[in-house]
């Protein structure tokens, strides 16, 4: 099935469509959620098919400072992401060297989280660390006598 290239343009309160394989194929509509619906009948008309076997993709055209202004959005939701992997990756450190010497309770204190997002940030490796400072303090009581 081939898929048709919309161009989508405002004009006035409309949404102007085209498609520039088809020359005079046009339609509009009011909202941009309803552009593939109005671009699907006007091709069906054109070619004599049914709307559902016709495949559109819509390509809005806006002006430059709306275009710079979605760029300059992307960017910043793409630092937003790093930025949190980045924090992400600095409180798992965080709590592996506090959990060496302390409690993940103490060390969540410490952090101002909960003992469980301690736990959480640590995944796998809490498990083993609470095991080995299990065993540890057993041995340390056995030792004192307790």
């Amino acid at each position: 099935m081939k898929t048709y290239r919309v161009t989508a343009r405002r004009a006035g309160d409309w949404w102007a469509l085209e498609v520039p394989s088809l020359p005079g194929v046009f339609s509009q509509t009011k909202r941009l959620d309803k552009a593939e619906g109005a671009a699907r009948e006007a091709i069906s008309v054109m070619l004599g098919a049914e709307p559902g076997d016709i495949e559109v993709s819509i390509e809005t055209e806006l002006p430059e400072e709306a275009r710079q202004a979605l760029k300059q959005a992307e960017r910043a939701k793409q630092a937003a992401v790093e930025a949190a992997e980045a924090e992400r990756r600095a409180m798992r450190r965080a709590a592996e060297v506090l959990t060496r010497d302390l409690s993940q309770r103490d060390a969540g204190r410490v952090m101002g989280l909960s003992f469980q997002r301690v736990s959480q940030l640590l995944g796998a490796d809490a498990a083993a660390h609470r095991t080995r400072r299990t065993g540890s303090t057993r041995r340390a009581k056995k030792r004192v006598g307790g």
